[in-house]
């Protein structure tokens, strides 16, 4: 299961090409800089003969280059792909499109994938690129997680960065003699009595009864309290409140009760 949203394919394709650019600036910049530039559209079938093995025609002029420009020309561009797409995903699951489209690639857990899987990921760019690319987004549009061949093999998923899935930190293992138990439900409080209602005072009848004083009216019966609600039972070892939805416990020093605050993943005094 994908520890995101990845129903981002459209965002997926800008980011990719979005990634180009720099790679194929620096391309440009070196191939321009290493190879001669003729200002005639010359066959390129007839430079290669020629001992030309580099060459490129582009708005009438051709770009020609030997043996060591190509060698030139293949490290720069592999060094522009491991550091332009490589690196930064293997450290942080971004590149610059996905970045700037606010895309990030994950392992299952929801970590950055590490240069194993960042690497193997790329390499199988060389599947996924087949047919301008079609394989690959193909593959994506009908996978349940939208990946690609790359990430398939490399158990990866790129996700919407703003989906990350994330769960409350439970208190940490080990910090006092136990683990927290499971959380349990704890028991109600005690049902509210009804308070008793006072018998009214017995009305005086026969001779003079006009004359007689008033009966006095018993003292109605007092209402017997409600028992104040039982605490969340606390000891040594953390217990889970469900009424307040925290671990708490005793200090089994200082005698004080402690609740576990998610936020700052720290015991405080249980105000």
């Amino acid at each position: 299961m994908a520890p995101g949203n990845t129903k981002i394919l459209g965002r997926r394709c800008v980011a990719f090409f979005i990634d180009l650019i720099p790679a194929w600036a620096v391309l440009w910049i070196i191939f321009a800089g290493v190879t001669d530039k003729i200002d005639a559209n010359v066959d390129c079938s007839e430079a290669s003969d020629a001992g030309f093995p580099v060459c490129l025609n582009f708005n009438d002029s051709t770009w020609i280059g030997e043996s060591n420009d190509a060698t030139v020309i293949g490290i720069v561009a592999f060094s522009a792909w491991f550091l332009l797409r490589v690196v930064p995903q293997a450290l942080t699951g971004l590149t610059l499109g996905k970045k700037i489209m606010g895309l990030k690639t994950v392992k299952a857990d929801g970590s950055v994938p590490g240069w194993g899987r960042s690497l193997l990921r790329e390499v199988f760019f060389i599947i996924d690129g087949f047919a301008f690319y079609l394989l690959g987004l193909i593959v994506s549009a009908s996978s349940t997680n939208k990946t690609r061949v790359g990430d398939k093999v490399a158990g990866t998923f790129v996700i919407a960065a703003n989906s990350e899935a994330t769960a409350a930190t439970p208190p940490p293992p080990g910090a006092f003699s136990a683990a927290p138990p499971p959380m349990a439900t704890m028991p109600p409080p005690a049902a509210t009595m009804s308070p008793v209602a006072a018998a009214p005072p017995p009305t005086a009848s026969g001779p003079g009864a006009d004359l007689a004083p008033p009966a006095t009216a018993a003292p109605p019966v007092a209402a017997t309290p409600a028992p104040a609600p039982a605490p969340a039972p606390v000891s040594s070892d953390p217990v889970w409140d469900a009424a307040r939805g925290v671990y708490v416990h005793t200090d089994p020093v200082s005698g004080a009760r402690k609740i576990y605050d998610n936020a700052t993943s720290t015991w405080s005094d249980d105000s």
